[in-house]
């Protein structure tokens, strides 16, 4: 079983509303996803990222800037 935690400081600004769901997506499963409306966020910039975690949330740039670089640590 692997457990992955994430603890942010939201004193400044509250968090954006976002899913990061752990787990590798097939094609299939994306394809359903944006048929029903899923907003799929691009974090690219971090490939092992991105294949370990579905992001969805209504504000990319916003979820973007709270899983930056220095959050997946």
């Amino acid at each position: 079983m692997r457990l992955t935690v994430a603890a942010f400081d939201v004193a400044a600004t509250p968090l954006p509303v976002f899913e990061a769901q752990g787990g590798r997506q097939d094609r299939i499963s994306r394809l359903l996803d944006k048929h029903l409306g899923e907003k799929a966020i691009d974090v690219s910039d971090d490939p092992e990222f991105a294949r370990a975690f579905h992001v969805t949330g209504d504000d990319g740039g916003a979820v973007r800037r709270v899983l930056n670089a220095d959050a997946r640590v």
